[in-house]
């Protein structure tokens, strides 16, 4: 045993000696590319590490929202859903669906179109263009029914005004009588002057009867003809005074019915326009109550799946609409740690977890303003997406509501090697 160990004793000094013997005669050369590679390797990291950068961040839970809230349709009566719109881009007033009911849908739509917004006291507009057969109009054909004897009244009234035609027949009457009245006048004139004749001729004659120079009877017959002369002039004075008196009963007859005419043609006016206002107010409320109108343009989408005939209850939502012209905006919630750090203007990326970042890429954003009170332990930080919806890699994600994700806010950008300074520093201060 004393020999093996003695044997091995001298193997480990025979092998040391040959090891000092390698490394004493390594050539200088050598040792300077050693020392050199080093320092190069050193020299290389140490300029990469300066001129790389190395970002600060705080990571933050974000819900993508839109600055204009989505319009929500919903249900105000129950019924079968009939579809007349599908997912997709919509423009304001367009027709979504409607709910089956006691009106025919196409008959209230055509008669809509049809009276909305005309003059309807225009004289372009007749009875025949608005009387339309065949209309299944439901609880407003009472309405609707109303409106039509209304409109043919004022019509009629339009076209075959009873009171303008006994207008024109009095001012005709009047007329003639004012003709008449004028003859009278001339009558009478002309019956004073035989009057005036008649007068001398009784008083030659009286001196001719006094002279015996004219009998008795012819002298009571010079006398009679006067009075005769004189009653017809007393006669056509009355006639006179009776023509004036019914030219002005006929005169205020025409100007009572001018202002009867008047209150007759308001009130069928009114009425008219009363029956056209609730006519349209009705067929208003049941579009408001059956009909699903796109408010604003934009993108339409279903909040279920519909199809035609489904029945949906009342206060269902059935429909959204988002705004064509939106932006969206992120909320970002910090928790206390590390949110000091945080300032307005500082960059953020943000990875939607709908859509995965290393396929659809990232949505870029900054800060513009950071809550200073916790909620929930939470800070608020808004967020303004550079480019919408739109990514780093240039594809237009969907907006779907309450859209969440990670956001990555860049707090300072350092260079590598101030990084690695900082991690040595710490570790050798403690």
């Amino acid at each position: 045993m004393s020999d093996n160990f003695n044997r091995t004793e001298r193997i480990k000094a025979r092998s040391s000696e040959e090891v000092e013997d390698i490394i004493e005669n390594i050539p200088n050369t050598f040792n300077k590319v050693l020392i050199w590679g080093v320092l190069l390797v050193i020299m290389i990291f140490l300029i990469l590490g300066y001129f790389t950068n190395y970002s600060d961040t705080v990571v933050a839970s974000v819900t993508i929202k839109a600055r204009k809230a989505p319009r929500t349709l919903v249900s105000k009566s129950s019924g079968n859903l009939m579809l007349l719109a599908g997912r997709g881009e919509i423009k304001k007033g367009t027709n979504i669906a409607y709910l089956e009911n006691s009106s025919n849908f196409d008959d209230v739509l055509y008669l809509k179109n049809r009276i909305f917004g005309l003059d309807i006291e225009s004289d372009t507009i007749s009875y025949e263009m608005l009387s339309i057969d065949t209309l299944n109009l439901g609880d407003m054909e009472q309405n609707y029914y109303a409106f039509l004897d209304n409109y043919y009244s004022y019509f009629k009234n339009k076209t075959n005004n009873k009171y303008v035609n006994r207008i024109d027949l009095l001012s005709a009457e009047y007329i003639l009588h004012q003709s008449l009245l004028s003859q009278r006048n001339l009558l009478i004139k002309s019956k004073e002057t035989q009057k005036d004749l008649q007068r001398k001729k009784v008083l030659a004659d009286s001196m001719l009867y006094l002279k015996e120079g004219l009998s008795e009877l012819d002298f009571d017959n010079s006398k009679m003809n006067f009075m005769l002369i004189q009653n017809e002039q007393v006669q056509l004075n009355l006639n006179l005074i009776s023509d004036s008196i019914y030219l002005t009963q006929i005169k205020n007859e025409i100007e009572n019915l001018k202002i009867e005419n008047i209150d007759n043609s308001e009130k069928l006016r009114i009425n008219l326009l009363n029956s056209f206002r609730l006519l349209v107010s009705k067929i208003s409320e049941w579009e408001s109550k059956y009909v699903f109108v796109a408010e604003i343009d934009g993108t339409l989408e279903y909040l279920d799946h519909y199809e035609n005939g489904k029945f949906v209850k009342t206060s269902e939502p059935l429909f959204s609409i988002l705004p064509s012209d939106n932006s969206f905006v992120g909320l970002a919630y910090l928790s206390s740690n590390g949110a000091g750090k945080v300032q307005p203007g500082q960059k953020a990326i943000i990875k939607l977890n709908s859509y995965p970042y290393q396929e659809f890429g990232f949505l870029e954003g900054e800060v513009t303003s950071v809550s200073l009170i916790a909620n929930a332990d939470n800070y608020l930080n808004t967020i303004k997406l550079s480019n919408n919806l739109v990514s780093n890699i240039g594809l237009e994600l969907d907006f779907s509501a309450e859209m969440k994700g990670e956001a990555e806010i860049i707090t300072k950008k350092r260079r590598l090697v101030e990084r690695l300074y900082s991690k040595m520093r710490y570790l050798f201060s403690e």
